[in-house]
């Protein structure tokens, strides 16, 4: 989250988003852990103040299907060992 900022105000201002950058701006500070959340895993990724264009983009990498619902698979995982 320390050094997440640069590069997600570059994400918002670049397409598919294509944010100017006064409004890019405003939006970074809530995105600052976007990259940690992916990497622990089944996260759902919710930021209602954002606008419509950049919620739905960032909800894509969520662990939730088109309908909705989540689908839990990174951290509920089943190994079978023989």
């Amino acid at each position: 989250g320390d050094r997440s900022l640069p590069f997600m105000l570059k994400l918002l201002m670049q397409p598919p988003l294509n944010l100017p950058q006064t409004d890019a701006e405003q939006m970074v500070a809530q995105l600052r852990y976007f990259w940690a959340d992916i990497a622990s895993g089944d996260q759902v990724f919710e930021f209602p103040e954002l606008p419509a264009a950049a919620q739905q983009y960032f909800r894509r990498y969520g662990a939730i299907d088109g309908a909705g619902n989540p689908v839990l698979i990174d951290n509920n995982t089943t190994l079978q060992l023989r």
